[in-house]
């Protein structure tokens, strides 16, 4: 093996561990855990616990109902399945699912199927004539 942690203490990239160190993973997670307690004393189990807890769910779930509706689109609400109303581009806010829901189709689009003739010019093309013959 190349490195040998018994031989002389220094590590695979010289050194013997007296140089600059990371952060210490541990210390992070512990000041955390410790953070978290003070906010919750006894535990998540406890009344006040679970309060806190379904209060921060409550307002992660409200704050997902904020949309953006792009200048092309036209924001389209609903709420149950049913439109309720219309908004302009910009920043949005409905109730989030599973309440509300929100469309934005492109508005400014042209949508176009054409079936059986072109409609492209001043009129029909050229061949039109010739297969259409006129009645005299």
């Amino acid at each position: 093996m190349a490195w040998n942690p018994q031989g002389g203490g220094q590590g695979p990239w010289g050194g013997g561990g007296s140089g600059p160190q990371g952060p210490d993973i541990e210390e992070i997670l512990r000041r955390g855990q410790d953070r978290f307690r003070r906010l919750i004393p006894g535990g998540v189990g406890t009344v006040r616990g679970g309060l806190v807890v379904l209060l921060l769910v409550a307002a992660v779930w409200l704050a997902s109902g904020f949309y953006k509706v792009q200048p092309d689109e036209l924001g389209v609400e609903l709420i149950f399945g049913r439109m309720v109303g219309t908004e302009t581009p910009g920043l949005n806010y409905n109730w989030p699912a599973p309440i509300g829901s929100v469309l934005t189709p492109k508005v400014t689009a042209i949508n176009r199927t054409e079936v059986g003739f072109r409609s492209g010019g001043d009129g029909p093309g050229p061949g039109w004539r010739a297969t259409c013959p006129r009645k005299a």
